[in-house]
C-alpha cells in the first residue's frame, strides 16, 4: 500500500490523466445507456385471473375472487392482496416481500389453485398465474392509485369523481382519469298513482317540479379580453328529507311531494369491484395522451396529486 501511494505522489500527471480518462468514459456511457420502454424486471408480484361468462361483479367477488384471495393470504411473505372484479372477469394481484423466492411461491400457488378449481362454480375457467407486468407497461396507463379509508364505498367514488378527477385532468398530457370501483347512487322517486288521482296531479307536473329543483342558473359573466365566460350554479338537492318536503302547487293548493311519492337513494349495480386486503377501495387510473402530444411526467403530475391527497386525508380524518 505504501509503495502504491509513493508512486501516485511521484507521478501526479499520470494519475490526473487516468482520472480524466475514467471521468470521460463515465460521461460517454451515461449518454449512451440503452433505454427500454418495457425493461425486463422480475418483480415480487403475481397476478391470478379468472373468467365466468355471464356472471355479475357481485357473484364474481363472492364465489371466485374471495376464495382466490383466501389462498393468497396463506402464501409466505405476502405484503398486499388487491383484486378487481367486473362482469365475468376477476383479477387478483399478490405482492410479496423482496426476500420471497418467487419460483417456489409460484409452484405453491399453482398447487393450491389446482385444488380450488374443483370447488369453483361450473363455468369458471382455470385461474392461470401470470408474472406481474405493470399496467403502465401494458397500455398507455401512466399511474394508478387505490383509494381506501373510513368512508362508505359511494363516498369514496364520489370523492374521486368530484375532487380528484378534475384537478388531474387539468395537468398537461393527461388524457383521462378513470374511476373504477366503489358504489354509485341513484335517486329514485316512487310515485303512488292512487294518490296522484286523489290530488288530481299528473306525472308531468311532478317531473316539472323536480326539474325546477335541479335548475341551472346563470349568476354572472367574466370577461378575459375577447373571451366571455358565463358563471353558472347548479342546484342539485341530494337531501331526501328536503325533497320529500318539496311543495307542488296545484290550483292554489300546496302539496308536499311526500304525500304522493317516496324519494329514496338506491345503489347502482357496480360494473367493477376493487378491494385491497378485503377492504372496499376505488381505483384511479391515469391515462397519458398518445405521442407526439404526450407531455405528462411524474414531476409535472405529482404537485396536483399532493394537493388531492391532502384533501382526501382531511376528509377521512373528519
Amino acid at each position: 500500500m505504501q509503495k502504491l501511494l509513493t508512486t501516485i505522489i511521484r507521478r501526479p500527471v499520470a494519475v490526473a490523466m487516468l482520472m480524466l480518462a475514467a471521468a470521460a468514459t463515465g460521461l460517454y456511457q451515461a449518454f449512451h445507456l440503452p433505454l427500454e420502454l418495457t425493461p425486463e424486471v422480475d418483480l415480487p408480484k403475481l397476478a391470478v385471473t379468472a373468467s365466468w361468462p355471464g356472471s355479475t361483479p357481485e357473484n364474481m367477488e363472492a364465489f371466485v375472487t374471495s376464495p382466490i384471495e383466501a389462498i393468497a393470504h396463506t402464501l409466505p411473505y405476502v405484503r398486499k392482496v388487491s383484486s378487481e372484479s367486473s362482469e365475468g372477469q376477476t383479477r387478483v394481484e399478490i405482492e410479496f416481500s423482496r426476500q420471497a423466492q418467487m419460483d417456489f411461491i409460484t409452484l405453491e400457488l399453482g398447487e393450491k389453485l389446482s385444488y380450488l378449481t374443483q370447488e369453483l362454480p361450473f363455468g369458471v375457467s382455470t385461474p392461470p398465474i401470470e408474472k406481474y407486468v405493470p399496467k403502465e407497461f401494458q397500455t398507455e396507463a401512466f399511474l394508478s392509485f387505490h383509494l381506501t379509508g373510513n368512508l362508505p364505498p359511494h363516498e369514496l367514488r364520489t370523492f374521486a369523481l368530484k375532487k380528484l378527477r378534475g384537478p388531474l385532468l387539468s395537468v398537461n398530457g393527461i388524457a383521462e382519469a378513470e374511476v373504477l370501483g366503489g358504489e354509485e347512487r341513484e335517486l329514485h322517486i316512487l310515485v303512488d298513482r292512487a294518490k296522484l288521482e286523489t290530488y288530481k296531479l299528473s306525472l308531468v307536473e311532478v317531473q316539472q317540479t323536480l326539474a325546477g329543483v335541479q335548475m341551472r342558473q346563470q349568476v354572472g359573466r367574466l370577461a378575459n379580453g375577447a373571451q366571455h365566460f358565463d358563471l353558472v350554479i347548479e342546484n342539485f338537492s341530494v337531501d331526501v328529507e328536503e325533497l320529500a318536503n318539496l311543495p307542488i302547487v296545484k290550483n292554489g293548493l300546496t302539496i308536499n311531494l311526500r304525500e304522493v311519492a317516496h324519494p329514496k337513494f338506491t345503489t347502482v349495480p357496480p360494473l367493477s369491484i376493487t378491494r385491497i386486503d378485503g377492504e372496499p377501495a376505488v381505483l384511479l387510473r391515469i391515462l397519458r395522451q398518445p405521442e407526439p402530444i404526450r407531455c405528462a411526467s411524474p414531476t409535472r403530475f405529482m404537485p396536483a396529486w399532493k394537493n388531492c391527497n391532502k384533501t382526501f386525508r382531511a376528509i377521512c380524518a373528519s
